[in-house]
């Protein structure tokens, strides 16, 4: 698993959603196919151990599900997510690939100075001598305009 899975924080985010623990076990089984018993959800809220000692705490699959319902990240749901973050991050976005590489490309396009597209295609257009001769020329004028 990712860390320590938080109850409190995980009640707190269900509680925001306005989710009983039976509408979790309906939209688990309904809407994302997870197949879990209202004991199953139960059992995250509580300390009791599994047969391998562990505290019982949802799957990666179930835990994406929940962030989804949830509108948050999975790393929400984690005492020491702050540590884990680029580990839970990286699953989260492999998880969800199109999601996040068309948001991250329509927030780049929208920053993205008027014409910088078609510079992009035509540096593109350049050998590999041409395009690092441009490279250093743009460093060159950036330094110029750099003040100290």
């Amino acid at each position: 698993m990712y860390g320590i899975f938080d109850k409190n924080k995980y009640k707190s985010i269900v509680k925001k959603n306005n989710l009983s623990q039976k509408d979790i076990v309906r939209k688990l089984n309904d809407d994302y196919n997870i197949d879990i018993t209202l004991g199953g959800v139960k059992s995250w809220t509580r300390t009791t151990l599994n047969a391998q000692g562990e505290i019982f705490q949802p799957n990666i699959k179930t835990l994406n599900a929940l962030a989804d319902m949830c509108n948050c990240s999975i790393q929400d749901f984690f005492s020491d997510a702050e540590s884990k973050r680029q580990q839970i991050a990286i699953e989260e976005i492999s998880s969800k690939p199109d999601h996040y590489s068309n948001s991250i490309s329509k927030a780049f396009l929208s920053t993205m100075p008027s014409g910088l597209d078609k510079l992009i295609e035509n540096f593109l257009l350049l050998n590999d001598e041409q395009q690092s001769q441009v490279k250093e020329n743009v460093k060159e004028l950036a330094m110029k305009n750099m003040k100290f």
